[in-house]
């Protein structure tokens, strides 16, 4: 197999993950029982992925380097550098899609980050929202802001709700970025 051949198959497979990663988002948001909120998170997918990643690169990595004879002692790190990496990779990766959750309700957003903060931002507080990335809603506050990432499981649920409670004169300026969100989401 040529170097271009292998090259085209490791981009086809990334593109499959990202696609199945994205419709994966397409699921539907859980509500908390207690509140009523929806909960947004990422889907298990992204979280066996990332998991995966961190645990199997590392595995991969002493496995092949007792099958692929070195040529000098100086090769033998080539694999345990490579298992760092996917290690420091794969392992906060892990850790965000396990904790990172944005709450929407009747008040406001609520942020819950990595390491067990929580942010919260009500709906008159915001001044803009943002989707340069083309994965990442972001919605400003002057303190704070809330992230919607599209590989969020239920993350198109959100949408009828942003457009319910952002003050008018952010809906306004904004339209285009709001409407742009919801067809990347799959919304309406």
């Amino acid at each position: 197999m040529g170097p271009a051949l292998s090259g085209g198959l490791a981009a086809v497979g990334v593109l499959v993950c990202l696609a199945l990663l994205g419709l994966g988002a397409r699921r539907p948001a859980k509500r908390d029982p207690k509140t009523g909120e929806l909960v947004l998170q990422c889907n298990p997918g992204v979280i066996w992925l990332t998991g995966g990643i961190a645990v199997l690169g590392p595995l991969g990595m002493a496995v092949l380097s007792f099958v692929i004879p070195f040529k000098n002692d100086s090769q033998m790190f080539v694999p345990i550098g490579l298992g760092a990496f996917f290690l420091l990779i794969g392992g906060p990766m892990c850790l965000w899609a396990i904790r990172r959750r944005t709450r929407v309700g009747e008040k406001g957003l609520t942020c819950e980050l990595v390491f067990g903060g929580r942010r919260f931002l009500a709906w008159e507080e915001v001044k803009k929202v943002s989707f340069a990335s083309g994965q990442e809603f972001w919605v400003v506050g002057p303190k704070h802001k809330a992230m919607l990432h599209v590989w969020f499981g239920g993350v198109r649920e959100a949408v009828p709700l942003l457009r319910e409670h952002l003050p008018p004169a952010v809906l306004k300026k904004n339209a285009s970025t709001i409407d742009t969100f919801a067809m990347r989401v799959g919304a309406e």
